[in-house]
């Protein structure tokens, strides 16, 4: 009797040394998989920060991110052998405890084995699937770059170790593929959608303000953005004439806010130059009869398709902040200046004069009157349009020329058209510019028989 009760309780240590053995190999496994999702879901920039600060993980992380082949390969060599363990071990040493228990229990001995074998697979499933993939993974996602900093050094090390294997893994993989003729596909970058998703939750989570949300996404459409887009517009340009006298001049200028003045003579087809007013005050105050037309200086002049972009490069080289815009026929058709770039960027600036009306007004009934010179890319975030008619071609770059393009002539008062769920009304022209659109959500039967003429016209096209 208590030589019986010896041998149960010898069996009884070795069941339960049996299954401290397979709960290790479990965590083991969590390792691995916490360690493939920490790197793989690391933010680079944060590693980058880290090693170059002197961080040895972090730059061991880089390596192995690097070099995905050799590392996923190492790692799933690692998963695949603790599974191979996991099962023979419990095979060999589980089921049989498990089995010479439920004889205890005084089940059948046909039957005994074959409950043994299902608990056994269910039990090491589910501490398989909890302890040695979705709680591992998922701790890797609160914090990856913390993880995989800790991790790299031990996985480089194992990489190491199994070289041999992984290359042979690596190179019968590259061949399946090339008999399958699989190609891979060429690795793109951060694309502008997923930089603007990215800054869309930034500021859902409250790291960005609205305004610092609204400067980053200007500044990314400084590319797409036209100098037509921001510039005085040749109608509206303040200059003055060298035939009507200085006297006359001075004074117009003392009447005028403006630091730069465009000169010509005999109207804005013959330019000779741009007067700093600054100049002006400081010459007047040395010599008070020295004439205007020495202090003109020689301008600066852009094509209207110039991006923002580009004329920020123009800024930087060029003295003077502030160009002329040259039309497809060499003629002016308007002046940019830097704080017109800047107001792209962060807003319009508060200004003085009464006759400034914003680019947006919405009305009582909901509709938008809208400035027919907004740029497209506003237009679009403003209503939460996805894409406009022939917008690939480049044929436009602003409201009125959309309106332009769809109607293939010069807008009129009273025309109309529909843009998606979007109904868009001339309602003001400025000559052959268009000045304002009405923007409102479209009525069914408009939207029918508008969408019909736009189908209709493109496909002439």
């Amino acid at each position: 009797m208590e030589i019986c009760y010896h041998r149960r309780s010898k069996i009884t240590q070795v069941f339960f040394v049996d299954i401290a053995i397979i709960f290790g190999l479990i965590l083991l496994n969590g390792v691995f998989a916490m360690s493939e999702i920490a790197i793989v879901s690391s933010k680079r920039l944060r590693l980058q920060q880290a090693a170059d600060n002197g961080d040895q993980g972090a730059k061991k992380a880089l390596e192995l991110s690097e070099e995905p082949t050799r590392f996923l390969s190492t790692i799933q060599v690692g998963i695949t052998l603790i599974g191979i363990m996991a099962g023979a071990f419990g095979e060999a040493a589980i089921v049989q405890h498990l089995e010479a228990f439920i004889l205890d229990l005084g089940l059948k001995v046909e039957y005994a084995k074959p409950v043994a074998w299902t608990s056994m697979v269910v039990i090491i499933t589910y501490f398989s699937l909890i302890f040695g993939e979705l709680v591992p993974k998922r701790l890797a996602l609160m914090n990856p770059e913390l993880i995989a900093r800790i991790v790299s050094r031990p996985m480089d090390l194992l990489s190491k170790m199994v070289r041999p294997l992984v290359w042979l893994l690596s190179h019968s993989t590259e061949l399946i593929l090339k008999l399958l003729r699989a190609r891979r596909q060429e690795e793109v970058s951060l694309i502008e959608e997923e930089i603007h998703s990215l800054i869309k939750q930034g500021a859902e989570t409250g790291v960005l303000d609205l305004s610092e949300k609204n400067m980053v996404k200007n500044v990314l459409r400084l590319d797409d953005k036209r100098v037509g887009n921001v510039m005085t517009l040749r109608e509206d340009l303040f200059y003055i004439d060298l035939n009507d006298g200085d006297q006359a001049n001075l004074a117009k200028i003392n009447s005028g806010p403006y630091f730069w003045v465009p000169v010509c003579r005999g109207g804005l087809n013959q330019i000779v130059g741009m007067l700093s007013v600054k100049d002006l005050l400081s010459s007047r105050s040395a010599s008070p009869q020295a004439p205007l037309e020495s202090l003109v200086q020689s301008p600066l002049y852009v094509p209207l398709s110039t991006t923002l972009l580009e004329l920020l490069e123009q800024f930087k080289q060029a003295r003077d902040p502030v160009v002329l815009v040259r039309d497809h026929h060499g003629q002016v058709a308007g002046l940019v200046t830097m704080s017109d770039v800047m107001m792209a960027i962060v807003g319009d600036f508060p200004v003085a004069d009464d006759d400034y009306e914003p680019d947006f007004v919405q009305r009582q009934d909901g509709s938008w009157l809208v400035s027919g010179q907004i740029d497209i890319a506003t237009f679009k975030d403003h209503f939460a349009v996805r894409k406009l008619p022939e917008e690939s071609s480049g044929l436009y770059h602003t409201l009125g020329g959309l309106l332009l393009t769809v109607l293939d002539r010069v807008p009129k008062e009273a025309d109309a058209v529909l843009i998606q769920n979007l109904r868009l009304e001339v309602v003001d022209m400025d000559g052959a510019r268009v000045d304002k659109v009405l923007v409102c959500e479209a009525i069914a039967q408009e939207e029918s028989r508008t969408s019909t003429v736009i189908q209709s016209r493109e496909t002439d096209r």
